[in-house]
C-alpha cells in the first residue's frame, strides 16, 4: 500500500514538474473578423484535420480551415465576396486579424501565419522558429497546447499594419503584415491571468 502511494506521489510530481495537464476543447465554430476601417470582412470556417494538431497524433486528418474574404461595395453598401483560401491552420485559428488592405494574420498552428491581401502565404512560424528551446521550456503546456502568449487578445495597429502580441516571457512581438517579419521588444506590461 505504501509502495503504491509512493509511486502515485512520484507520478504527480513528474506531471507537475513538466507543467503538462489535460485540457478540453470545445468544437470549433465559424467566426469572422473585420478590418479596422470596416471595408474588409473575413469569414473563418473550421477544418477537420485534428491529427495535425500538437497532442492529437493519430486523430483523423481532413481539410484545413478556410477563409472567405468580402469587400464592402461603396455603391451597394453590402459586402461582396472576392476570394477564398485554405489556411495553414488544420482546425481553426484561436485568433485572427485582417488589415485595412486585406492581409490576414492567424494564430494557432502554425503559431503565427501571415497572408498577403492576394491570399498568398507571406510567412509562417512555429514556436521553435520564434523561441529558443530554453525559452519554450518556460511556457506552460497541456496535452494539446502551449501557452506562449498572454491571455488578452493581440492588438492590431492598423496605421502601421502590425499586430502586437505580448508573450509570457514579457516580450512584445510586433508582426509586420507586409513582410511577415517579427520584431521582439521588452514589454512594459505583464500578463494578466
Amino acid at each position: 500500500m505504501v509502495h503504491r502511494a509512493l509511486i502515485f506521489a512520484l507520478a504527480m510530481l513528474v506531471a507537475i514538474a513538466t507543467n503538462t495537464f489535460a485540457d478540453q476543447w470545445p468544437q470549433p465554430t465559424e467566426s469572422g473578423v473585420i478590418s479596422a476601417d470596416g471595408r474588409i470582412a473575413v469569414r473563418l470556417t473550421p477544418g477537420s484535420s485534428w491529427g495535425e494538431v500538437w497532442g492529437f497524433a493519430g486523430a483523423p486528418l481532413g481539410d484545413h480551415a478556410r477563409a472567405r474574404f468580402y469587400r464592402l461595395d461603396g455603391d451597394e453598401g453590402t459586402y461582396l465576396f472576392y476570394q477564398e483560401l485554405a489556411l495553414l491552420n488544420p482546425v481553426a485559428p484561436v485568433f485572427a486579424a485582417v488589415s485595412n488592405q486585406g492581409a490576414l494574420v492567424t494564430l494557432d498552428r502554425p503559431v503565427l501565419a501571415i497572408y498577403s491581401p492576394a491570399g498568398a502565404v507571406v510567412r509562417s512560424y512555429t514556436l521553435e522558429e520564434l523561441y529558443r528551446p530554453e525559452q519554450i521550456d518556460k511556457f506552460m503546456a497541456s496535452v494539446s497546447s502551449r501557452w506562449w502568449r498572454c491571455d488578452e487578445d493581440p492588438r492590431l495597429d492598423s496605421r502601421r499594419s502590425t499586430l502586437i502580441i505580448v508573450d509570457r516571457l514579457e516580450n512584445r512581438l510586433e508582426v509586420d503584415f507586409t513582410t511577415g517579419g517579427v520584431t521582439f521588444y521588452r514589454s512594459e506590461t505583464e500578463c494578466t491571468e
